[in-house]
């Protein structure tokens, strides 16, 4: 009796995420911000902002200028499709930057991260 008892549980479980022959599932909508994490355009206005404190010329902190997509890509910081070989990331994700300034949030680190994973594309 047990044995039947969980079989028909385990028959009903099944069936339940069955569709019937010709029913359409609902279509999947994207998140809202994933295009956006993965562009330059996001991750200069959302987080090089407070960077470009320091990093920007005429005297860019450690050489390394933030204030456009050449310059960030030329200061060797950021390893396309790599973010943990991202100097950029992994100061981000250690809390080593910003210096002097609060730690950013998760979704601004992980806008840096996807971004470099996507490959660093300048959009």
């Amino acid at each position: 009796m047990k044995h039947l008892g969980i079989f028909s549980i385990s028959v009903f479980i099944i069936s339940c995420g069955q569709t019937q022959p010709g029913a359409t599932l609902p279509a999947v909508q994207p998140a809202e911000n994933v295009a956006t994490f993965t562009s330059f355009q996001w991750v200069k206005g959302n987080v090089f902002g407070q960077c470009t404190n320091c990093h920007r010329p005429p005297e860019a902190s450690k050489g390394i200028d933030l204030t456009t997509y050449e310059s960030t890509i030329a200061s060797g910081t950021v390893v396309p499709g790599s973010p943990d070989s991202s100097r950029i990331y992994t100061s981000l994700v250690s809390g080593k930057m910003p210096m002097g300034a609060p730690r950013l949030s998760p979704e601004q680190i992980d806008g840096v991260r996807s971004w470099i994973a996507a490959g660093a594309k300048n959009d």
